[in-house]
């Protein structure tokens, strides 16, 4: 996977980490400290039990149950930040107010990117992705904080999306 070909030396948060696939992939690539976030109990002991059942460094992954909006206004600047979380669009019906669950959870995915980080971000919202809503409401995100990478408020950030 693509983040663990990026990750050897960098600092990786993954919120709505579900199960730990992205914090398996930072740990494989050698980031120096994985974080992990999710509000499920249940899926956070799988995300340890699947570093354990990986051989990778559990001193070198946390996992904390938090709510992922809670936790990024009160978050430090990381240098991979990865958001994926639950499908919030379901269906066509909730596609305004998924929007704008999107385009809070990003805005505050990139305050905690640091200066020349990357931010990646994910929508299983089929919804959302195949009118092309999802690259809209992130275009719109991008204007309401300041870009992590050259400081104008109005700049695109390059964002890798993954289907």
């Amino acid at each position: 996977m693509f983040l663990s070909t990026i990750s050897h030396g960098q600092r990786v948060i993954d919120v709505c980490c579900y199960s730990g696939g992205f914090a398996l992939n930072a740990a494989k690539g050698g980031a120096m400290s994985i974080t992990g976030v999710d509000t499920s109990l249940p899926v956070l002991e799988l995300a340890r039990e699947n570093i354990v059942l990986n051989n990778m460094d559990p001193g070198k992954t946390s996992f904390l149950r938090e709510d992922a909006t809670v936790f990024m206004r009160s978050a430090e600047s990381w240098d991979i930040v990865v958001l994926d979380p639950p499908k919030l669009a379901p269906s066509r019906k909730v596609l305004q107010s998924a929007s704008g669950m999107y385009r809070k959870l990003n805005s505050l995915a990139m305050k905690i990117t640091r200066r020349g980080g990357l931010l990646m971000t994910c929508s299983c919202s089929g919804a959302m992705t195949q009118n092309g809503m999802f690259l809209r409401t992130l275009q719109v995100s991008d204007f309401s904080v300041s870009c992590s990478f050259c400081d104008y408020s109005h700049c695109l950030i390059s964002m890798l999306l993954i289907p």
